[in-house]
């Protein structure tokens, strides 16, 4: 059985966060140790975290200039069982014009169906969605332009599953490329790993565990002329440090886009191939 995917937009791509320019605050001070800077870098052990589970905000300001926008997720973060809105303004004081405000919405929906694992590693998680906690939360808007200060606020924080606080890694505020096309047939999605096994004398087979991160390999077969520069400037700008934001699959809506949501960096500057009267590229992405 072949099942075709009827998507709403091609794949998205932000190759800079405009959250690390900004000046950070907040409307209560974060619990000692776990500043707001924290999020200005992609350490997993580096992250924002609230000192109880009140309403509060998160929010960025600009020192000089302006950026354009369409898109804001939350990453690394442990905000699940609460809701979340997301706004925008002229002013580097958060006045002026708004310019963009998503409404309230729930920053995690479990996924009731599909395979029911037995258990849940989190407390009062659904089976069938075991690693729920491990989900980002994104939302995409009309890209606008001058924003000068965004905030987060945070609302409704239930403890249901095991987090009586706010807690964010890596918020990301960034201005998505959709490329003309979508990869080819054969993009490829993967885990990377870094456990340590080893074999006794006897057989058995020892080991500890270490850390796991997706592996996004897309081709895009045929760009445009008018995509190369684009194509060109992401790898200049981003190289193999610099986090970027991409989503395989906007607008699909559960698992699928929720999976294909992911903060990381490209393995390596891919070059731009010609093929007679074509562009190909090859992106391959590790999550953060």
């Amino acid at each position: 059985m072949v099942v075709y995917i009827f998507m709403t937009a091609n794949v998205r791509l932000a190759p800079r966060n405009f959250w690390d320019l900004m000046t950070l605050s907040g409307s209560v001070a974060p619990a000692t140790g776990f500043e707001y800077t924290n999020t200005q870098n992609t350490d997993r052990s580096s992250f924002w975290r609230s000192p109880d589970a009140t309403g509060q905000s998160l929010k960025g300001s600009l020192a000089s200039g302006s950026i354009t926008i369409n898109w804001a997720a939350l990453f690394a973060h442990h905000c699940h069982g609460g809701s979340v809105r997301f706004r925008a303004w002229s002013n580097n004081d958060w006045t002026g014009t708004l310019l963009v405000d998503t409404g309230v919405n729930a920053i995690y929906t479990p996924v009731s169906t599909g395979y029911d694992f037995g258990f849940a590693d989190v407390a009062d998680s659904d089976t069938h969605d075991p690693l729920g906690t491990e989900s980002p939360y994104s939302v995409f808007f009309t890209q606008v332009s001058g924003v000068k200060s965004v905030q987060w606020d945070f609302s409704s924080k239930s403890t249901t599953y095991g987090y009586p606080f706010w807690q964010v890694g890596r918020p990301f505020v960034g201005n998505y490329w959709e490329p003309s096309i979508n990869p080819d047939y054969g993009l490829s999605y993967g885990l990377g790993q870094n456990d340590e096994a080893v074999r006794t004398r006897g057989g058995s087979k020892q080991g500890g565990r270490g850390g796991r991160w997706a592996i996004v390999d897309m081709n895009f077969n045929s760009i445009s002329e008018d995509e190369m520069p684009t194509a060109l400037d992401i790898m200049k700008i981003a190289q193999t440090t610099q986090d970027i934001a991409v989503s395989l699959f906007p607008g699909v809506g559960g698992r699928q886009e929720r999976d294909g949501t992911i903060n990381g960096t490209f393995s390596s500057l891919d070059a731009i191939g010609r093929q007679v009267s074509r562009l190909t590229k090859r992106m391959q992405i590790e999550e953060s």
